[in-house]
Formats: structure tokens, C-alpha cells, sequence
């Protein structure tokens, strides 16, 4: 014991010697983006930016970025026909693919039981939208896993209790995009053929969680309570990171 301990010991004091190398971040350049760029992905030389404000066409903004640092804009890619009308929903995340595609997350303006989010999955050279896909409620970040295979969207939910949306129960969720086979050569007509079967949404409710527990999960409903019995509606994701498993 006393030996594995020392080794233990001389590991960790290994760990913690000084490193001498730093890093600095020096301003080359900019775009202006008057409605706003609050999620930024890049893929091929190529930023993709949201762009989302009220009374606006909601779109993904391109900008092409030179060695320099400087930023040109580019194509814009407009979403706000998504639900069949413009400015009736907005524009919460991007991820663009170094194979050709971009995916957009798109929540609509309307908060009934049946108006669910919706992916928006779209070319990155000619910006024509390949296909729409129902998520989850209010969906929020978007990723994709280390192998391609699968895109991974964090459906925020927002539940409330007011009286036109709590017979909704919008609760949180994450959707699981089933996205294998695709490539580079292929990504148009691959996902542009996906449909329904090829999402899997799953909420909070207490099957989905493999044992484990929501006790203790506190946010602002909670605190009105006399009893504070957190349910899946209380869990509301914005963000998500992904593995191959």
C-alpha cells in the first residue's frame, strides 16, 4: 500500500510542474451584423452564423474568412418559411459539416401541444433547404457526434404555467437524428430521403432515465411550492455534447 501510494504521490507532483508556454489572442478583423450573430459555427473556410430578430426574415448568415482574419459576408440562407409564413418563428442554432450540409434549429412562434420545433437541414454552397424534421419543444443547441453518425438537438422546452400553454406540458428533451451513410458524395439525396423514422425524441419522464433521479432539481416553479417535487417538465436543456455511445 505505502508503495502504490508513493507512486500515486509522484504522479500527481509530476502533474502540477509549471508549463512556460502561453497563449495570445490578437483582433485581426470583423463583420458588422446588425440583427445579431449569437451562435457561430464554421466548416470549409466558411462561417455560419444565426441571425434572428423580431420583425426580421430569420436566416443563417455565411462569411467567407481569409488568412487574414477579415470577413466577407456571403450567402444568406432564409428559414422563415420553415412554418409556412414568415417571421412566425426563430432561429436558435447552427452547425454547419465539413461534408456539404448545415443544420439549423427552428422554433416557432405558436406554443400549442402540436407545435413542435423543427431541424432545418440545408446546404451550405447554394443554401437550399434539404429537409425539415420535427424535434422536440423549443429546440436550442444542435451538435453532432464524433463519428457523423448521429445529430444530437437539446430541446429546451420551456414549459409554463400559463393557462394557453400548460395544456401543452412542453416539456425538455433531447432528439437523436439518425444521420449514418452519410457523406460528402452523398449528403443531398441522403438527407434529403430522411423522414420521421429517423427521430427519436426523449423527454425526462422517469422510464427514460435508467434509475436515476430528478430529486433536488430546483428552478423557478419549484420555489412557489409548498412541495417541491421536481417532474420531467422541470428539466429544460440548452446546451449538449456528444459521444459515439
Amino acid at each position: 500500500m505505502r508503495t502504490k501510494l508513493h507512486t500515486l504521490l509522484t504522479g500527481a507532483a509530476c502533474a502540477l510542474v509549471p508549463v512556460s508556454a502561453f497563449a495570445e489572442l490578437n483582433f485581426l478583423g470583423g463583420a458588422a451584423l446588425p440583427t445579431g450573430g449569437e451562435i457561430v459555427s464554421f466548416a470549409n473556410g466558411t462561417l455560419f452564423t444565426t441571425n434572428s430578430s423580431s420583425g426580421i426574415s430569420h436566416s443563417i448568415q455565411s462569411y467567407s474568412l481569409t488568412g487574414g482574419g477579415s470577413l466577407t459576408p456571403g450567402l444568406s440562407i432564409d428559414l422563415s418559411s420553415v412554418f409556412g409564413a414568415a417571421a412566425t418563428a426563430s432561429v436558435s442554432s447552427v452547425l454547419a459539416d465539413s461534408r456539404g450540409f448545415g443544420v439549423a434549429t427552428i422554433i416557432p412562434t405558436a406554443t400549442g401541444s402540436s407545435d413542435f420545433g423543427r431541424l432545418a437541414i440545408f446546404n451550405l454552397s447554394s443554401g437550399a433547404i434539404l429537409k425539415t424534421l420535427d424535434v422536440g419543444y423549443h429546440p436550442d443547441s444542435v451538435t453532432i457526434t464524433p463519428d457523423g453518425k448521429k445529430l444530437l438537438v437539446a430541446n429546451e422546452g420551456e414549459y409554463t404555467t400559463f393557462a394557453n400553454e400548460a395544456t401543452g406540458a412542453r416539456g425538455g428533451s433531447v432528439s437523436i437524428v439518425n444521420i449514418d451513410g452519410v457523406t460528402s458524395g452523398n449528403f443531398v439525396s441522403t438527407l434529403g430521403g430522411l423522414n420521421s423514422s429517423a427521430v427519436n425524441t426523449i423527454d425526462f419522464s422517469a422510464g427514460n432515465l435508467n434509475g436515476a433521479s430528478l430529486a433536488g432539481i430546483r428552478n423557478a416553479r419549484l420555489d412557489t411550492l409548498t412541495t417541491k417535487a421536481p417532474n420531467a417538465l422541470d428539466v429544460e436543456p440548452e446546451y449538449i455534447a456528444a459521444t459515439n455511445t
